[in-house]
């Protein structure tokens, strides 16, 4: 189990760089239409929301797990109700801390949280079946068996 996770907290930085890469601006055509329908917005946001919400979710993962096991680390971050909720102004410096952090706890001989794994596990497997470039920077296939849980939510904390 430890093996796996270290492997999984390590690789997170370039995950986070990974989805950040795919969030620019990508321009729109102009439409020609006069004012609105009062239907639904026809446009798309400038940004690939789900790969900032991933990126967020990536670092919010590890920073529950980091407060959880102790684990200190310094940086800028975005924050709802004093939790951390993303990455702020592209810092890497919390993410950095953080598996630099564990990197200690594990070479200490520490033995993480038992739901610790399946938590990290179910969001990092959520990107990888998104982004399937992910496999090319890890080497690595998403495992079948390894399903969202039936209500399709993604739990940082392990359970379904």
């Amino acid at each position: 189990m430890s093996e796996e996770l270290r492997k999984l907290i390590d690789q997170t930085p370039e995950v986070i760089h990974f989805l950040r890469s795919q969030i620019p601006y990508k321009p729109q055509m102009p439409r020609d239409s006069e004012g609105s329908s009062g239907g639904k917005p026809k446009s798309k946001p400038p940004l690939n929301l789900d790969a900032v919400d991933a990126a967020d979710l990536e670092l919010e993962t590890l920073a529950f797990w980091a407060q959880e096991s102790g684990v200190s680390w310094r940086g800028r971050v975005w924050r709802v109700n004093g939790l951390v909720r993303g990455v702020l102004y592209d810092d890497a410096q919390p993410v950095l801390d953080m598996v630099a952090g564990f990197g200690r706890l594990f070479d200490s001989g520490w033995v993480a949280p038992e739901p610790m794994l399946g938590g990290v596990q179910a969001v990092r497997f959520a990107h990888f079946r998104l982004w399937p470039e992910l496999d090319s920077l890890f080497g690595r296939t998403v495992d079948e068996e390894q399903q969202l849980p039936e209500d399709g939510q993604l739990s940082m904390f392990g359970g379904s």
